[in-house]
């Protein structure tokens, strides 16, 4: 990716990939400064996902402002875009904003027009939330919808996460961990 950068600094994909391996090798600040530069100067852009994959360096690198604005930025290009509000979700967990992440992550999840992978995410996380808070039964109820969307996909790794999600809950209702 470097190389390419030599030959085209601006060159979009070739910024988010080599921002997603600094990531990699935990170099948030720099992954995030050059995904950053990715969206804003390049020409092409990386549409919606470039904003979502930056938001996500600059969480990584705790820097929440710089999120938040990636995220803002974004849905003011590309109005209604669910994987910069599911970034948006991760950002308000991280700021504390609990309830509203929860809210948000729901209505993405329940949202038939969200793409299969955020939507998955985020009715994962919408179960994993309320468990946190000692609501196992809510956390149940969500984590089988979850499990249920997967269920229509036949795709074998969600189906998986979305498993898991719904057996540390079960776990956290029994105390038993083999559950």
């Amino acid at each position: 990716y470097r190389s390419v950068m030599e030959l085209d600094s601006l060159d979009a994909t070739a910024n988010n990939n080599l921002s997603i391996l600094l990531e990699q090798q935990g170099q948030y600040r720099d992954a995030a400064l050059m995904m950053s530069r990715g969206v804003h100067d390049s020409g092409t852009g990386l549409g919606p996902g470039g904003y979502r994959n930056a938001a996500m360096s600059w969480l990584d690198a705790d820097n929440l402002d710089s999120a938040r604005a990636m995220i803002v930025e974004g849905l003011a290009r590309y109005p209604g875009d669910r994987s910069l509000q599911g970034a948006g979700v991760m950002v308000n967990y991280a700021e504390g904003k609990r309830a509203e992440a929860k809210r948000m992550a729901l209505e993405i999840g329940q949202d038939a027009r969200t793409p299969p992978l955020i939507r998955s995410l985020a009715l994962g996380y919408a179960a994993r939330e309320p468990a946190l808070e000692g609501r196992l039964r809510e956390s149940s109820e969500v984590g089988r919808q979850a499990l249920g969307f997967e269920a229509t996909r036949g795709r074998a790794p969600d189906y998986y996460r979305a498993a898991g999600v719904l057996s540390e809950v079960e776990a956290m209702q029994t105390g038993d961990p083999r559950t």
